[in-house]
């Protein structure tokens, strides 16, 4: 065998290797970032459900501060004041990360419309709290409406895993 055909039989096989080499690398770090994003994903998600969370929590600690403040007008009435500005907080803060992070949480007009509202309602009647006669009603409304983003956002996470799965 001369050198010629040595090389004719070994150049293929060793180019060949190279490429495979070369397209093994470029699948696995295309799956390598496909799950560093989705990690992101998931913990983006899990950030803003225990956000939606905290503020159901302060709609509960109001509706206790609430009913306190019957029963102890003035000494309860700061206590209140205080879970006020605390849901007011919560609500900012929620509506403030959706509006970060919306790409990775999905743009669904849905929810969308509902954070706009629930933050408009929510700021228009912070205002002038203390005169609202609808005070629980108000706050059984927001509540529903964090519970409908929830179920929304839920329903996007698992109803795209289920596609997902379902492509696969």
């Amino acid at each position: 065998m001369e050198l010629k055909d040595a090389l004719l039989l070994v150049i293929p096989i060793v180019s060949n290797g190279i490429l495979i080499w070369v397209f093994q690398f470029m699948v696995s770090e295309k799956l390598n970032s496909e799950k560093e994003f989705e990690k992101l994903r998931q913990e983006i998600f899990s950030e803003y459900l225990s956000k939606i969370q905290c503020a159901i929590t302060s709609m509960r600690n109001l509706y206790t501060a609430q009913g306190e403040a019957k029963a102890n007008e003035a000494e309860s009435r700061a206590e209140l004041d205080n879970a006020v500005q605390s849901l007011r907080a919560n609500v900012r803060e929620i509506y403030y990360y959706f509006e970060d992070y919306k790409v990775v949480l999905g743009t669904n007009a849905y929810v969308a419309s509902q954070h706009r509202v629930l933050q408009e309602r929510f700021e228009n009647w912070v205002i002038n709290w203390e005169d609202s006669d609808t005070f629980m009603d108000f706050i059984h409304a927001c509540e529903d409406m964090l519970h409908n983003i929830m179920d929304a956002t839920l329903h996007r996470i698992y109803g795209s895993r289920r596609k997902r799965n379902a492509n696969n």
